[in-house]
C-alpha cells in the first residue's frame, strides 16, 4: 500500500512515468480512435459498426502491451464504408477482417484499398489479394486489368493459394511480351471451370498464347535458360534414382549448389530489371506532371479558360458507375475521371490522385473557381484518397463510390471535414 502511494506521488510530480496499459478489447481502442478523429458517427451508427467489429475481432487475442496494432487501417475501412454507404455492421466486419489481415502481415495500404470493392471477405483472402495488389503495382500489368483480375478472384471466392500463383504467372507472361488482358481471360476461364491446379492453369495460358501470338513472345535470358536446364537435369537425376534406389532420391549436392548459385544470379537480374522498370515508370510519371504543369500555365496565360468545354467534359461522364481501377464508361474511379475530364481540355494528368495533387498551383477553399481540382482524405489517414473537379455554385463533380459520377455539395459538412487541398489547373 505504501509503495502504491509513493508511486502515485512520483507520477503526479513527474518523477516517474506510468507504464502503457493496453485496452481491454480491440473495440475499446477503436472507439477511442473514432472519437479522437471526430468521425461523426451517431449512437445508432456507432452501435452497428461496433457489433460488426466486435464479431470480427472476437477470435483474435486480447491486446498486448508490446504489440503495435493496425487500428488506423480499420479506421480507413470505416471511412471507405461511410463513403460507399455500406451497412455499418458489414463495414465493421470488413474493418475487422482488414485489421486481422494487416496484423498477419498484409501490406496496409493495399489492404485498405481493397475495401473499395465493398465486399466482406475473410482475412486470409484479404492477405492474398493485398500482396497480389502490391506486386501488380510494380509490374508491367495495366491497373485496369489487374484490378479486374483481383476483384474477380474475390467475388468468385477462389480457393486459398490460387491467386498468388496466378499473379506470378500473369506478371511472368506480360514480362515475356504476352498481352495481359488475354492472359487474364484465359486463366479466369480455367479457374471458373475448376478442372486444373494453379501451375497447370499458368502453363496452359502461356502455351496457348505463345501458339496464337508467336511474334509477341520474348525468350528467356541466358541466365534463366541455364537455370531451367539445371532444374531439368535435377529432375532427371531424381527419376533415375527412383528407378534404381528404393530410398528417397537425393540428387547430386554439386548440382544443388549450382542451382542455388544460378537462382541468385537470376534473382539479381530480376531485381535489376524491376528497379529499371520502376525508375522508368517514375520518370514517365514525372514527365506527365511537368507537362501538365506547363500546359496549365499556358492555359492560364491565354486568359481563355474553357468553362463551356469543362462543363461538356464533365456532363458526358455523369451517371457512369464507380469501379475501383476502372477507366472507361463501364466503370471509372475518381482519379481516372478527373484525368478523362482534363484530357478533353488537352491536359494530361497523372493516373494517381496524390500525383495529381502536385499539378497546377495551390488555391484556398474560399477562392475556388470552376475547373479546380479538390482533394479529400476519405480514410482518416492524413493522406489524399479522393479527388473531384469543382464546377462552381458550391458543387463539385467526382466518381462517387455509391452513386457513380455525380455532382455533390462541396460545402456540406461531410466533404468539408475531409477536405485536404485544392489545385488550380486552368
Amino acid at each position: 500500500m505504501i509503495f502504491r502511494i509513493i508511486l502515485l506521488l512520483a507520477v503526479s510530480l513527474g518523477l516517474a512515468q506510468p507504464g502503457y496499459c493496453p485496452p481491454q478489447t480491440h473495440w475499446d481502442a477503436m472507439r477511442k480512435l473514432i472519437i479522437q478523429k471526430e468521425v461523426g458517427l451517431n449512437s445508432g451508427q456507432n452501435k452497428s459498426f461496433a457489433k460488426g467489429f466486435k464479431s470480427g475481432t472476437a477470435s483474435l487475442p486480447a491486446p498486448e502491451r508490446e504489440t503495435a496494432y493496425p487500428y488506423d487501417s480499420a479506421l480507413a475501412v470505416l471511412g471507405t464504408g461511410l463513403y460507399l454507404q455500406m451497412p455499418l455492421e458489414d463495414c465493421g466486419q470488413l474493418a475487422a477482417n482488414v485489421f486481422a489481415a494487416v496484423l498477419a502481415g498484409a501490406p496496409a495500404e493495399e489492404a485498405e484499398d481493397l475495401a473499395e470493392y465493398g465486399l466482406v471477405v475473410k482475412p486470409g483472402k484479404i492477405l492474398e489479394a493485398a500482396n497480389a495488389l502490391k506486386d501488380f503495382k510494380n509490374s508491367p500489368v495495366k491497373p485496369r486489368v489487374y484490378n479486374e483480375f483481383i476483384l474477380h478472384s474475390v467475388e468468385y471466392n477462389w480457393r486459398q493459394g490460387l491467386l498468388p500463383v496466378l499473379c506470378r504467372g500473369l506478371v511472368y507472361a506480360v514480362e515475356r511480351g504476352l498481352d495481359d488482358e488475354k492472359a487474364v481471360l484465359a486463366m479466369m476461364v480455367d479457374v471458373d471451370q475448376g478442372k486444373r491446379d494453379a501451375d497447370e492453369i499458368v502453363l496452359r495460358m502461356v502455351s496457348t498464347l505463345r501458339q496464337l501470338y508467336p511474334k509477341s513472345w520474348r525468350p528467356l535470358s541466358s541466365a534463366e535458360r541455364k537455370l531451367k536446364h539445371l532444374r531439368q537435369e535435377q529432375e532427371k537425376q531424381k527419376k533415375e534414382l527412383r528407378r534404381t534406389v528404393k530410398t528417397k532420391p537425393t540428387p547430386s549436392p554439386k548440382l544443388k549448389k549450382k542451382i542455388q548459385r544460378q537462382e541468385k544470379i537470376v534473382s539479381r537480374q530480376r531485381q535489376s530489371n524491376y528497379k529499371k522498370r520502376t525508375s522508368r515508370r517514375l520518370q514517365q510519371e514525372e514527365k506527365i506532371v511537368q507537362k501538365a504543369q506547363a500546359r496549365s500555365a499556358k492555359k492560364r496565360r491565354s486568359k481563355s479558360t474553357p468553362f463551356a468545354a469543362l462543363k461538356t467534359a464533365v456532363t458526358k461522364w455523369l451517371g457512369v458507375p464507380y469501379k475501383f481501377g476502372g477507366e472507361d464508361k463501364r466503370g471509372i474511379d475518381c482519379s481516372a475521371f478527373t484525368r478523362a475530364v482534363y484530357r478533353d481540355l488537352d491536359i494530361e494528368l497523372p493516373r494517381n490522385s496524390r500525383r495529381q495533387a502536385r499539378v497546377g498551383r495551390k488555391v484556398e477553399r474560399t477562392k475556388l473557381q470552376a475547373g479546380d481540382l479538390v482533394f479529400f482524405d476519405m480514410k482518416f489517414r492524413g493522406r489524399i484518397s479522393h479527388v473531384g473537379v469543382y464546377v462552381g455554385e458550391g458543387k463539385f463533380a467526382h466518381a462517387s463510390c455509391s452513386k457513380g459520377v455525380t455532382r455533390s455539395n462541396f460545402s456540406g459538412s461531410y466533404y468539408q471535414k475531409r477536405f485536404v487541398k485544392a489545385r488550380r489547373i486552368l
